[in-house]
C-alpha cells in the first residue's frame, strides 16, 4: 500500500511539475503578436524621427530590429526592462539597423544655442 502511495505521489509531483516548467517555457518565447508590435513599434519610432525612408528601407530596419531583439532578450527579460532601458536599446537597435541599411539616423538630442554674453 505504502508503494502504491509513494508512486502516486511520484507521478503527480512529476505531472504537475512538467506543466510549470512547459507554461515557463512557453511565456520566455516569442510569439507572432510580439514579434507585430515590436514590427510597429520600429515604424512609430521611424516615422518620430521625421527623416524621409522609403517605406523598402523601413521595413529592412523594422525586420532587423525585430529579429535583432528577439535573438538578444526572452520575450519576459524585454518586457521587465525599465522605460529607460527599453528607449535606450530601442534607440540603439534601430540606429544600429538603419546603418546597416545605409540611413543615418540623428537620435541625439540637439544642444541648446549657446548665448554670448553682452560686452
Amino acid at each position: 500500500m505504502k508503494k502504491i502511495s509513494y508512486l502516486i505521489l511520484v507521478l503527480i509531483a512529476v505531472n504537475v511539475s512538467s506543466k510549470l516548467f512547459s507554461q515557463d517555457v512557453i511565456t520566455m518565447k516569442w510569439n507572432q503578436s510580439d514579434g507585430q508590435d515590436l514590427f510597429y513599434d520600429c515604424k512609430d519610432y521611424l516615422t518620430q524621427t521625421g527623416k524621409t525612408i522609403k517605406e523598402e528601407t523601413v521595413e529592412k530596419i523594422c525586420f532587423c530590429y525585430k529579429e535583432e531583439i528577439e535573438k538578444k532578450y526572452k520575450r519576459e527579460e524585454y518586457k521587465k526592462l525599465s522605460t529607460d532601458e527599453m528607449k535606450s536599446v530601442k534607440e540603439t537597435t534601430i540606429s544600429s539597423c538603419a546603418k546597416n541599411n545605409g540611413v543615418k539616423l540623428n537620435t541625439e538630442k540637439a544642444e541648446p544655442a549657446k548665448v554670448s554674453p553682452k560686452k
